[in-house]
Order: structure tokens, then C-alpha cells, then sequence
């Protein structure tokens, strides 16, 4: 397989090495000057960048959102249900103080509702020309075995690109379920706290982090606390106190990047039974206040990305609006806020699989949607026996983001694969499935001398060229036809024990109708930036485990 020069400027980009620095070059040592808060405030201060203050920044409390004056002053009338206060930072800079993995961007509040307290913040200077994110979809660590999975494979490769920290600008997002909520409790004791430890060993990546239903504390009745107050706030105490806010937004190279916690937990409070944990999709209308106030900040030609965890959109062969879930928040409750915006991208986590769901029309504003994939895969289970598949089939991995100059590239990467791995494809005559959990095309023989291909991170705008070397030596243009059925290679891991999840519909895979069952085929996939990956795939190719683990491989 081959890899684009369009890939090669990626991979650069990800390895540029950029240095922040201070306004002043240092920051001041000096006392910070006496401030007096306006009437009602609680929660006042200043942003400064050196000696410089910062004007018009977004702070909030997580209910309200205002903004600094020409002074770098901020106040907010708070009763500080969140117990933070935190700033949206600007594009250009970073926070001067940051304890990695955290962005640095929030605080703590010490004081009471009724008690004014000062919080200042310091920025630095940052390049920002362009920037690169690493999108990390449910990390769902658990056990001391998925740890240890976890820092061999994905903190070991990242570390590759980040060998020292003057590879700034490239930052971290995170999708949801870093942890599992029942292991905070059960088994080794694995949480929030041995995430924190477990990222720390990135070489000193800044992340963001997007809430997810596993993140939620199931030991609190949050069922009752939403059906009587219309918020689930106790729940995340744990997950705030460590991480800070589950709503919150910053800019990087003239993006503005949006984290909203869109998952409504049902926990009954009984942390022995595994049936007492739910969630449903919903934004709290606190959270949609904040949400409507920090948008309406941000200019309508601004680049919009939002994380959330839960999709807006479900995906089984086909896509359709998730509302059968949703709490209070349908689809069009969440988009509402904005329609004004002519770039929105919505990322989203949950469901283990990859999907892109591209200008799906939502009362007259086109939604686009990427669910990326997992970096657990099926909750590290393949991975533990030499694999690591979501349901869907799409190997675990992350999305790397690219910006420049508002505009973005992105790119889907297997971890342990090269980069330029973005399909698998099975030779039908070959199969044999016998898995009575699925039925469709790909179960039983057949010898129609089909080729399946799953394209993981497909969309409209990819290009699928299927060539079958005749035996005259001429070539013959195959055409691949998507069809709605489950990975092939997932379902065999289904059927040989490796995993309890069964398959799940993947809406990425095609196939072609070769001629013979002993033709040569040069399969090749173009994406939107014009990476590649090619295969030549001498038929019959063998299908079995041991035949795809060590595919592409690094």
C-alpha cells in the first residue's frame, strides 16, 4: 500500500516543532493589583497574557458565560453550582500554567456562593499557523490488563511523534469513557485517577476532555436528582473535581472547538448491580444556556467542531436521527444553537464503530457528523488476543486533525498500523461462516467468487478502484457496490470466542464480482486529500485470524 504526498505533509505537520512563549517573554513576579468585584460578583478577576491584560475572552462558571474588558477583568453573579470557573481560551495563545495532561484552562473555586473570590488566569503567546489534534474515541480503561494495553500500544506510538515537548502546537481530545464507571468500584479499581496517570506518560500532550456516560460516578441516584431537578450534577462530582468542566469551549488556529456533555445518566445509587447503570442522550438546560451564551461570542463564519459523546445520529447500514434515546434534547434541539454557523462538525464516540454522516439535512441546517472509532476497540478484548477490531470491524485507532488557517484535514489511523491503512478486504470464496447471531451475504459458502471491502473511514467523496488482471493479460474495471452486511474478520473473532460483543452493521463495506476465483485484483482507495492505500490481492487469499493480525503492521 502507498501513501500520498498529501499524507506526508500530515505526518509533517504532526512532527513540526513549535515554541509558545510568554507576551513579556516571562510572567510577572510582581503582586497582582488589588481588584475590587462588581456588586453581586462572585467569582471575578483578570486574564492577562505577561503584563498585557486580554480582552474580550469568554469566562464562565459553566452557567454563564461573560466576557473580559479592556482591563482583562471579568465578573460573574454565581452561585457556583460547579464549584469552577474556567476561560475559553483565545486563538494564538495557550495557559502559562498547566498540569499535563490538563489544558490548564479552568480553576477551582475555594469559597462559598455568597463569597466573592478572585481568579485570575495567565496566557501565553502560541504559533497557531497551523496546529494538529489527536481525537481519541472511547479509551475505556478498566483493569490493570487494559492499562497495560493501552500505554503499549497507543501511548507508545504517540510518543513517536511527540519526542520532546517543543512539538508544540499538538493537543489532545478525548470522546468520552476515558474509564468504566462499574471498575471504579469492582475488580482492580480502576478510575478516573489512573486515567490521569496513564496520559501522563504522553510526552506532554495537552488534552481535552469530553464527558461520557462511564465517566459518571454510579454510586448517586442521578434518576431521581434529573426527574426532580432536571440536572445530573451530583454524579459528576468526581469526574469535575479531576478533570473540571463537562461544557466548555477554546479556539486553536481559528477553529472554535465546542466540549458538551450530552448524556443524561439514570444511575439508581446501587453500585452491586450492573443493571442500575443507564443514560440517555440530553443536554440540561443549564448546559444548553451555556452553550447558546459561549456561541453567541463566536462570529458565524468561524469553523464550529463540536466532541460530544452520544451521536446525534445512529447507524446500522444506514443513518437516522437517535431521538428514540434522547431525555429532553432531539436532534434538532441540539443542532438549533448552531444554525447560524456555516462550518459545523459535530465528533462523536459511543458506539465502539466509524461512521461519517455527511449534510444530513436538520430543519434546514446540514449536519455533519464523524463517530470515530474507538481506541479500546470491542473494550480492549480483541486486542488482549493479538487483535483490537470495534464491532464494525474498523481496527482501534484515533483521528488525526490537521488545521491551518481555519481549514482542516483529517485522517483515521490504526494504532500499530501504517498510516495508510484504511481498508481490509476478504476473498468470499474462501468463507464460511457459520455463526447463527447474524444472518446475510456473509454467512455460509459461497463461491460467486465475490470480494468484500470494508473502508472504515469511507465517505461520499472517496474514490474505490477495483482492477481484476484477466488472463490474457488485459485489465478489467470491477465495480464495488455497497452493501450492508457485517465485517467479515469481526464476525470469525465473534464465532471463535474471542469476543462476547456480537458484529454489529457496518455501512463502509463494498463488493466486487470478480470473474474467477484465482484472478489477481489492484484494489486502491483515494480519500478527499488524495492519501491512497493500494492492494494487490493474489486470489484465493486465506481467510483466518492468523491472516489479517499482522496486516499492514508498523
Amino acid at each position: 500500500m502507498k501513501t500520498s504526498r498529501r499524507l506526508s505533509r500530515i505526518v509533517i505537520l504532526l512532527l513540526s516543532v513549535v515554541t509558545a512563549v510568554s507576551c513579556e517573554q516571562q510572567i510577572p513576579e510582581t503582586p497582582a493589583e488589588e481588584l475590587t468585584p462588581q456588586e453581586g460578583a462572585t467569582i471575578y478577576g483578570k486574564v492577562m497574557c505577561g503584563d498585557r491584560p486580554l480582552k474580550k475572552v469568554s469566562v464562565s462558571d459553566g452557567v454563564t458565560v461573560v466576557r473580559t474588558g479592556n482591563d482583562g477583568v471579568y465578573n460573574i453573579k454565581s452561585a457556583k453550582e460547579n464549584g469552577y470557573v474556567f476561560i475559553s481560551i483565545p486563538s494564538g495563545y495557550t495557559m502559562a500554567e498547566a498540569s499535563l495532561p490538563s489544558a490548564g484552562f479552568w480553576k477551582g473555586l475555594k469559597t462559598k456562593s455568597a463569597t466573592p473570590e478572585r481568579v485570575d488566569f495567565s496566557l501565553v503567546r502560541e504559533d497557531q499557523t497551523q496546529s494538529t489534534m489527536i481525537v481519541m474515541g472511547d479509551i475505556q480503561i478498566f483493569s490493570e490488563k487494559s492499562v497495560a494495553e493501552f500505554n503499549d500500544t497507543f501511548i507508545r506510538e504517540i510518543n513517536k511523534y511527540l519526542p520532546s515537548i517543543n512539538m508544540w502546537p499538538v493537543y489532545g481530545l478525548t470522546l468520552g469513557d476515558m474509564t468504566w464507571d462499574w471498575y471504579w468500584y469492582h475488580g482492580d479499581i480502576i478510575g478516573i485517577t489512573n486515567y490521569i496517570l496513564a496520559m501522563r506518560k504522553l510526552n506532554g500532550l495537552r488534552v481535552f476532555n469530553t464527558v461520557g456516560n462511564h465517566d459518571n460516578d454510579m454510586q448517586f441516584d442521578s434518576l431521581s436528582e434529573f426527574q426532580a431537578t432536571g440536572e445530573d450534577r451530583t454524579c459528576m462530582d468526581a469526574y469535575r473535581s479531576k478533570l473540571g468542566p463537562t461544557c466548555f469551549s477554546y479556539n486553536i488556529s481559528g477553529v472554535h472547538f465546542v466540549s458538551l456533555d450530552d448524556v443524561i445518566t439514570t444511575n439508581t445509587g446501587d453500585i452491586t448491580r450492573k443493571d442500575s447503570r443507564g443514560n440517555m442522550r440530553g443536554v440540561t438546560k443549564y448546559d444548553m444556556q451555556w452553550l447558546k451564551e459561549d456561541l453567541s461570542y463566536v462570529s458565524e463564519d468561524t469553523p464550529v467542531i463540536v466532541s460530544i459523546h452520544i451521536p446525534l445520529f445512529s447507524f446500522r447500514g444506514k443513518p437516522q436521527k437517535g431521538n428514540a434515546d434522547s431525555v429532553n434534547a432531539s436532534v434538532e434541539e441540539i443542532t438549533a444553537p448552531f444554525k447560524k454557523f456555516k462550518n459545523v462538525l459535530f465528533i462523536s464516540g459511543h458506539t465502539h464503530d466509524l461512521y461519517n454522516i455527511e449534510n444530513y439535512d436538520v430543519n434546514g441546517l446540514k449536519v455533519t457528523e464523524w463517530n470515530s472509532g474507538a481506541i479500546s476497540g470491542n473494550f480492549w478484548v480483541p486486542a488482549l488476543k493479538g487483535l483490537n477490531l470495534c464491532t464494525d470491524g474498523t481496527p482501534g485507532g484515533y483521528r488525526i486533525l490537521a488545521f491551518q488557517n481555519g481549514r482542516y484535514t483529517s485522517r483515521y489511523k490504526a494504532i500499530g498500523k501504517k498510516a495508510n491503512y484504511m481498508f481490509r478486504a476478504y476473498d468470499r470464496n474462501q468463507m464460511n461462516l457459520t455463526t447463527t447471531k447474524i444472518t446475510g451475504e456473509i454467512i455460509g459458502e459461497d463461491k460467486n467468487n465475490y470480494v468484500y471491502i470494508n473502508v472504515w473511514d469511507y465517505k461520499p467523496s472517496w474514490r474505490i478502484t477495483v482492477k481484476e488482471q484477466m488472463a490474457d493479460g488485459s485489465e478489467k474495471n470491477l465495480t464495488a457496490v455497497k452493501v450492508e452486511t457485517y465485517d467479515p474478520l469481526f464476525t470469525l473473532m465473534y464465532e471463535k470466542g474471542l469476543t462476547d460483543s456480537g458484529p454489529q452493521l457496518s455501512g463502509t463495506i463494498f463488493r466486487v464480482h470478480a470473474s474467477s476465483p484465482a484472478t489477481t485484483l489492484t484494489i486502491e482507495v483515494k480519500d478527499e486529500y488524495l492519501n491512497s492505500s493500494k492492494e494487490i490481492m493474489q486470489r484465493p487469499k486465506t481467510f483466518s485470524i492468523d491472516a489479517y493480525v499482522n496486516e499492514m503492521a508498523e
